[in-house]
């Protein structure tokens, strides 16, 4: 005669399940969550790339670039750039004149990076009269 089970194998397998459910969700939550991560560093890094290339564009022409402005051909839809001028409010004459670029770069997903890059121009002074240098004889 066979001995009733009394089902202790279904609660053991059960609770097995539960625990190696339980293991996979956790794993999955992490993935995803760093997936994330990762992403949110690559956009950080095309927004922090598109800073510096409106800067570098901004301080060869002089000119400050507009709002959404690709900041290199292919980034269109990626990546833009809009760019300041600023300069310090100096006396006229003055022979150094400061001057910054503040470059916004933003990505997808709210992703904004601002940079900023001084730089003085100097004017040369201005002479009323010349006059020949002394001789050395």
């Amino acid at each position: 005669m066979k001995i009733p089970q009394r089902g202790a194998a279904l609660v053991i397998v059960t609770i097995l399940s539960l625990a190696l459910g339980t293991l996979a969700v956790a794993a999955m939550t992490a993935a995803v969550a760093s997936l994330a991560v990762a992403s949110h560093a690559e956009e950080a890094a095309l927004a922090f790339r598109a800073a510096e290339a409106g800067i570098e564009t901004t301080l060869e022409t002089g000119i400050a670039l507009p709002p959404g402005t690709a900041p290199w051909p292919d980034a269109a839809g990626r990546a833009s750039v809009t760019t300041w001028i600023v300069r310090d409010a100096t006396p006229s004459g003055a022979p150094l004149q400061h001057a910054a670029v503040i470059a916004e770069g933003r990505a997808s997903r709210s992703v904004v990076v601002r940079l900023e890059q001084g730089f003085v121009t100097t004017t040369p002074p201005t002479r009323t009269s010349w006059r020949p240098l002394p001789s050395a004889d």
